[in-house]
C-alpha cells in the first residue's frame, strides 16, 4: 500500500481541509492523464499524484482565474492559473517550485459529479478568495457550519 504524501502541515496558516477525490490530471505538456487525488482546501487545490516520482501540485486560488466545469472529457474541472507551485518531487523535501505561467489543469473526476458538489463549492472558495481577510474568514467559517449542519 503506497503511503499519502499529503500532510495538513503543506497547508498555509490557518487553511482548512475539507475533502479529496479520486481524479485524473490532464495538461497540454502531459501525454497521458495522471491519477491522484485532488485535496480540496480553504485557500487552495493540491494535487497529489499516484506516484511518488511526479510533484503535489499546489494551486492558491488567489491566482485562480477561472473554475469552471468541461464538457468533453465528461464530468472534468478546469482550473486556470497564473501560478502554481510544484513540491515533494521523487518525495524528497526540497523548496517549492513556484511557476509563473499560466496553466489550466483538467481534473476529471472518477466517482462524484462535477456539476453536484464540487462546482458549486470551489466556486464559493474561489469567491472567498477574492474578499479581504476578515470577510474571506467569515465565509469559510459559514461554509464549515453549513458543512456541519448536513
Amino acid at each position: 500500500m503506497e503511503k499519502e504524501r499529503f500532510s495538513l502541515l503543506l497547508l498555509e496558516p490557518h487553511e482548512i481541509y475539507f475533502e479529496d477525490f479520486s481524479v485524473e490530471l490532464r495538461t497540454k505538456d502531459e501525454p497521458k492523464p495522471i491519477q491522484g487525488r485532488l485535496k480540496i482546501c480553504s485557500k487552495s487545490f493540491l494535487f497529489e499524484p499516484r506516484s511518488v516520482k511526479s510533484p503535489l501540485i499546489k494551486v492558491q486560488l488567489i491566482h485562480c482565474s477561472e473554475i469552471k466545469e468541461l464538457s468533453s472529457p465528461q464530468n472534468s474541472l478546469v482550473v486556470s492559473c497564473s501560478q502554481f507551485a510544484c513540491l515533494l518531487k521523487n518525495n524528497v523535501i526540497a523548496p517549492y517550485q513556484f511557476h509563473r505561467v499560466n496553466k489550466s489543469f483538467v481534473f476529471s473526476f472518477d466517482y462524484i459529479k462535477v456539476d453536484d458538489r464540487v462546482l458549486p463549492f470551489c466556486e464559493q472558495l474561489k469567491r472567498a478568495s477574492s474578499l479581504p481577510a476578515s470577510e474571506q474568514n467569515d465565509m469559510i467559517a459559514t461554509m464549515v457550519y453549513s458543512l456541519h449542519c448536513r
